[in-house]
């Protein structure tokens, strides 16, 4: 299998150093620490992701996520942020990245939000929330769905949904039901029961275990939701599997 190629964007050459003698374990990287040649790496490098510094010496990252976006809507980016508030994610996240952290978060951090962006890439089939986010509905929504894909594993309040996409929680959510026949906190659940069912098919890791991975405070309430959406507990889920499985 291809070696990913991860690019990393920061005028920090300490930052630079050391984050990529880490991630060379695991991906081919590549460097730029301006704008100008971030822009012209992705053109010449192709790389599978970038970590892109909201403030760099000759332009915002913000300029370059717009650039990358008009040029690859697919390639993922990792926007970090050293600000104290949440408005500069809020806003790359508006202008589609896909996913954000602060600078200072330990690298292993850093190194866990790729893989997991790029796994997503990997995916046999795509999720409802790609399925969303890759269609003609509204910008809203697709942006909406977006952060929620990014998101799932927080305690995500609709709220914050609707700041993100710049609506009302009560507009966004009449939005997001006209597009998609469920509200915005249904089709999260619904992300959340998704990726619970894989790590229920591939992983070892008990119901409890899944139920904080994918969101849930509390197995019981895990449980509810689960056989609310999929008919069956976890555990006969899991079971099932297996058997389907076997007899594969």
């Amino acid at each position: 299998m291809r070696t990913k190629t991860v690019l990393l964007v920061d005028d920090d050459p300490d930052f630079v150093d050391s984050t990529s003698i880490y991630l060379r374990e695991d991906y081919h990287v590549t460097r730029a620490y301006s704008a100008a040649e971030a822009i012209s790496a992705v053109r010449t490098d192709r790389p599978d992701i970038v970590l892109l510094d909201v403030m760099l010496p000759d332009a915002s990252g913000i300029f370059v996520l717009n650039k990358i976006k008009a040029a690859d809507p697919s390639l993922p980016v990792i926007i970090m942020t050293g600000h104290s508030t949440e408005d500069v994610a809020i806003r790359a996240l508006r202008e589609r990245a896909d996913d954000y952290i602060r600078k200072g978060a330990s690298i292993e951090r850093i190194a866990g939000r790729i893989e997991k962006l790029l796994s997503r890439e990997l995916a046999e089939e795509p999720s409802r929330a790609e399925a969303l986010m890759n269609s003609t509905a509204n910008t809203h929504v697709r942006s909406a769905a977006r952060f929620m894909a990014n998101r799932y594993r927080d305690n995500i309040r609709l709220s914050a949904v609707a700041m993100t996409v710049g609506l009302s929680p009560k507009y966004l959510s009449r939005l997001f039901s006209a597009e998609t026949g469920t509200g915005p906190l249904h089709f999260l659940n619904e992300l959340r029961i998704e990726h619970a069912m894989r790590l229920l098919r591939t992983t070892k890791h008990s119901v409890n275990q899944i139920a904080g991975e994918v969101g849930f405070h509390y197995p019981a309430h895990f449980r509810r939701t689960f056989r609310k959406i999929a008919g069956c507990t976890p555990s006969e889920y899991r079971a099932s599997a297996r058997s389907a499985a076997r007899e594969g």
